[in-house]
């Protein structure tokens, strides 16, 4: 697969985890955005949240890779050949084998408004285009290293993973919801303290650069 095969993949996987995304939040209350399956599950807001602070991380790397002239470019190696295709279907399918705790900077924030959510989606969204336009500008290819499993995936790839890393939230998002379903037929959705649960504030946004490149 060439470079420009591997960028329409990526860019055709981050429109459907979007428009999937989309599907199963639009129409949800503040509240049935706010619900925990229990208290130590992520609520679909948090979720949706995640995928911001994610997508928004995965991109400034890739940018700041695109932008750094004169430096030794990470370079493909063979167990990072065998490596992806394993990761990109676990990935897809939801399996449990390819799964990471997040990092501080992309844990969720519990109650930002749904309106707010939408917003922060698009603008980190624009950015991510605009990082594939770069990429599809630059002659040389990109590098990008994964620490966490050692592999080594092109900038294009990292543009496929970071679609495929919303899809796999996209199956949380549904799971969510179910119990959610469950929880109203049993006259639970509407009490403020669901499953020993506090609605908290969510903390004050200051500055843009929170999800914005």
């Amino acid at each position: 697969m060439n470079r420009l095969s591997r960028l329409k993949r990526a860019l055709d996987t981050l429109y459907e985890a979007r428009r999937d995304l989309y599907e199963k939040t639009g129409r949800l209350t503040q509240e049935e955005l706010e619900f925990k399956p229990a208290p130590d599950r992520w609520s679909v807001g948090e979720v949706m949240d995640h995928i911001i602070k994610a997508e928004s991380t995965f991109v400034r790397d890739l940018r700041k890779k695109i932008l750094t002239f004169g430096e030794e470019p990470e370079r493909d190696n063979l167990f990072s050949q065998i490596l992806r295709p394993f990761i990109f279907t676990g990935m897809r399918h939801g399996s449990s084998l390819i799964k990471f705790e997040a990092q501080e900077e992309i844990r969720p924030v519990h109650g930002y408004p749904h309106l707010y959510l939408i917003f922060k989606l698009g603008q980190v969204r624009d950015a991510t285009l605009d990082v594939a336009e770069r990429l599809a500008r630059r002659e040389e290819p990109v590098y990008m290293h994964d620490p966490r499993v050692g592999a080594v995936y092109s900038g294009e790839d990292w543009l496929y993973l970071t679609g495929l890393h919303e899809m796999r939230h996209v199956g949380q998002v549904e799971r969510i919801i179910a119990a959610m379903e469950e929880a109203k037929g049993r006259g639970e959705l509407g009490h403020p303290r669901l499953n020993g649960t506090a609605h908290t504030a969510p903390k004050q946004v200051t500055s843009a650069r929170e999800v914005a490149l």
